[in-house]
């Protein structure tokens, strides 16, 4: 089994410029708080969804390398 660290930073002050509108733009958008924190989540450590299951009630996330600077 693969393992892997999955990192947030504690304070607004660790955040780039970039991820700062990121963040602002998921909260800015009609999402639940739920939704935003988890697409948050993804975004800040690069994990993408490859594929959902019928009624998406379950995702397969994966690890991968973000191309865009000041992300991981």
């Amino acid at each position: 089994m693969k393992t892997f660290n999955i990192t947030l930073p504690t304070s607004w002050a660790e955040l780039s410029d970039k991820q700062l509108l990121m963040v602002n733009s998921l909260f800015s958008r009609d999402l639940s708080a739920a939704v935003a924190k988890t697409l948050c989540l993804m975004k800040l450590n690069g994990l993408k969804v490859l594929a959902t299951l019928p009624r998406h009630r379950f995702l397969r996330i994966t690890l991968i390398m973000s191309q865009q600077k000041g992300f991981k």
